[in-house]
């Protein structure tokens, strides 16, 4: 009998240690998830306010792609500080029109064999119905924002106006 009570006595002990245990390594995954795995920050994007009665004025930097592509293949870092966030007005020749309507390409004039160029993407109808008029092979100028630059892609500007 003092067999039987001792061992389901002992018996006892080991389950509340399995327990406290597995709850003590709970509270530790627990303790570094929050420690390590998450952001300070909120996921709240903050946008500035526009004041409707103030109108803000945007003022582009006209450059050809032929000079845009020369500071690309001279220094890409370069390159990118230079272009990359800028509002820009760039001069080149139409050479892709998407067929989904969704961007066009604008390549050096004085390159025939150039293989990058500026990727520009439409943003709303009437910059598409003004490319709908156009033809591979015109001069075109475009204003726009540089997005991003690369050496191997060339540039990628979100249009605002085709001239």
């Amino acid at each position: 009998m003092i067999y039987s009570v001792y061992s389901k006595f002992v018996y006892s002990l080991h389950i509340y240690k399995k327990v406290r245990f597995w709850a003590l390594i709970f509270i530790i995954i627990i303790a570094a998830v929050s420690a390590f795995g998450g952001d300070d920050s909120p996921n709240t994007t903050t946008e500035p306010v526009k004041d409707n009665n103030v109108k803000t004025e945007i003022e582009y930097t006209a450059y050809s792609v032929d000079e845009m592509m020369d500071d690309l293949k001279n220094n890409a870092l370069t390159a990118s500080d230079k272009y990359e966030g800028k509002y820009v007005e760039i001069t080149g020749t139409l050479d892709v029109i998407d067929s989904n309507g969704d961007y066009i390409a604008v390549y050096p004039e004085q390159d025939d064999w150039a293989i990058t160029g500026v990727h520009c993407s439409i943003k709303n109808n009437k910059q598409l119905d003004k490319v709908k008029e156009m033809s591979i092979g015109e001069k075109i100028t475009v204003k726009g924002k540089i997005t991003d630059v690369g050496e191997v892609l060339g540039y990628t500007l979100s249009i605002d106006e085709i001239k």
